[in-house]
C-alpha cells in the first residue's frame, strides 16, 4: 500500500484537516474581536477630539460674552458715577467744593478702570463648532 492509499484510507488526516479548519475559524475571530476593539478606541478618540473643540468654542464664546457683559457693567457704572457727580456738583456752594466732586469723580473713574477695565473683545479669538 502507498503513502497516498494510506493516506485516504486514515482517518487521521481528516481529524487533522478539521483541527486546522477549527484553528483558523478560532484566529479570524479573534482577529474580528481585535479589530472591532481597535474601532471603538478610533470611536471614542474621536468623540474625545469633538468633546475638547466643542469645549474650546464653548469656553471662546462665553470669554466673548464676559468681555462684552464687562465693558457694558464698566460703561453703566462710569455714567451712574458721572451723572451722580453732576448732580453732587451741582449742590455745592463754592467752586472749590465743584473742583473736589470732580477730583473724587476722576479718581473713581480711575479705580473703575484699573479694577475692570473695558476690553477689546474683537480681539478675543473666535472659534467656529466643528462639523
Amino acid at each position: 500500500m502507498t503513502l497516498a492509499e494510506r493516506m485516504r484510507n486514515s482517518p487521521h488526516w481528516v481529524i487533522v484537516g478539521v483541527a486546522t479548519a477549527v484553528a483558523i475559524l478560532i484566529v479570524a475571530i479573534f482577529a474580528l474581536i481585535g479589530l472591532n476593539r481597535t474601532d471603538t478606541k478610533a470611536t471614542e478618540a474621536q468623540t474625545a477630539a469633538r468633546t475638547a473643540q466643542l469645549l474650546a468654542v464653548s469656553t471662546a464664546n462665553e470669554r466673548r460674552v464676559a468681555c462684552k457683559d464687562q465693558n457694558m457693567r464698566h460703561d453703566a457704572t462710569t455714567k451712574s458715577l458721572i451723572d451722580a457727580a453732576a448732580i453732587d456738583a451741582d449742590k455745592q456752594d463754592t467752586q472749590a467744593g465743584k473742583l473736589e466732586v470732580q477730583r473724587r469723580r476722576d479718581v473713581t473713574i480711575g479705580l473703575i478702570d484699573a479694577i475692570a477695565p473695558t476690553q477689546d473683545c474683537s480681539k478675543i479669538t473666535v472659534v467656529k463648532e466643528p462639523k
